[in-house]
Parts: C-alpha cells; sequence; structure tokens
C-alpha cells in the first residue's frame, strides 16, 4: 500500500473509528525518534503467536506495517505474522518511512 492510500484510509478513519492501525515495526528507539502520527509501536516480539485476532488489534478493517525502508525485514515479519494470525489486510507501507516522508508525510516525534 503507498503513503498516499494510507493516508486516504487516515482520513475515513476520521469518518469510521478503528478503520485502519498503523504499525511501526521498529524499535522504541526508532518509533521515539520519528513515525507516522497515529502509529502503534509494535516490534515483533510484542505481537504473539495466536490462532486469531488479539486485542487491541482486532477491531481494525486495516493494518498497514512500516519499517525504515521499504525492504524492512522487522516490518516484513510483523505483517506476517498479523496475517499467521488470521488477519486479511495486512499490507507493508511501500517505501517505508523514508517514502512516507519524501511524500510529505508528516513525522511526530515522542514516546508511545
Amino acid at each position: 500500500m503507498d503513503p498516499g492510500e494510507v493516508r486516504q484510509l487516515v482520513l475515513e478513519t476520521q469518518r469510521k473509528p478503528n478503520k485502519i492501525l498503523i504499525v511501526d515495526a521498529r524499535s522504541d528507539q526508532e518509533y521515539s525518534a520519528g513515525h507516522i502520527p497515529g502509529a502503534m509501536n509494535v516490534p515483533l516480539m510484542a505481537l504473539p503467536i495466536k490462532e486469531g485476532r488479539v486485542e487491541p488489534y482486532a477491531s481494525y478493517d486495516y493494518i498497514v506495517v512500516y519499517g525504515t525502508t521499504p525492504d524492512s525485514v522487522p516490518a516484513r515479519g510483523v505483517a506476517k505474522r498479523f496475517m499467521s494470525n488470521k488477519y486479511r489486510d495486512v499490507y507493508v507501507l511501500k517505501g517505508g518511512l523514508k517514502e512516507w516522508a519524501i511524500q510529505g508525510g508528516e513525522i511526530v516525534k515522542g514516546e508511545k
């Protein structure tokens, strides 16, 4: 899913809560240094392996996972874990956080 599509889904979330969950798969330190507004920091080790959906992620229609770069191993790992937990609409943000920033996407700093 490209940054423009993610921004459109974020706008739709203002009308329908829980439409999209944006997941930052990077470390806590990287997340604090800068992340997409509203993103939840979920490193791979924090996401349980379950048969079925898990809270607090169960109610979202779409899950978009990102890392720093287009080929982010952590982002792909987290996306695969969500899919193995029976989530169907899971996407990796094309280009990662770098592409988000290049296309003018907002980045905020701070803790969770």
